[in-house]
């Protein structure tokens, strides 16, 4: 349901960060997830198809070979819960959260494009 056109990846984390500052833990990790998906779009790792469920995401990276499958997996758990769930989550969930964010953030970076 995020408008992504006229955005980019970065734009989107910046956004996270912002509301992680004012202390919206659940939105911080809703965007954040978002700019995930974008970045993993644009390295041509995960198309964004919003028919998919995060499950079948998931499945389709497992599929392909995704090397850091499971860390999506435990980014994915905690995004569920949180925006579906509706779970309270604490400072130090998100931070939790946030340092598994930018290790994927970081190895998606890392992957070349597939021509």
């Amino acid at each position: 349901g995020e408008k992504i056109s006229n955005t980019t990846a970065e734009d989107l984390k910046e956004k996270s960060r912002k509301l992680k500052n004012d202390g919206n833990y659940r939105e911080a990790i809703r965007v954040g997830f978002i700019s995930l998906l974008v970045k993993m779009n644009e390295k041509n790792i995960l198309y964004l198809d919003e028919a998919k469920t995060n499950n079948e995401m998931i499945q389709t990276l497992k599929i392909g070979g995704f090397k850091y499958v499971e860390l999506f997996q435990k980014i994915t758990y905690l995004f569920n819960e949180v925006w579906f769930g509706h779970k309270n989550i604490r400072e130090n969930e998100y931070n939790l959260w946030e340092r598994n964010m930018e290790e994927l953030w970081n190895e998606v970076l890392c992957i070349e494009i597939k021509k």
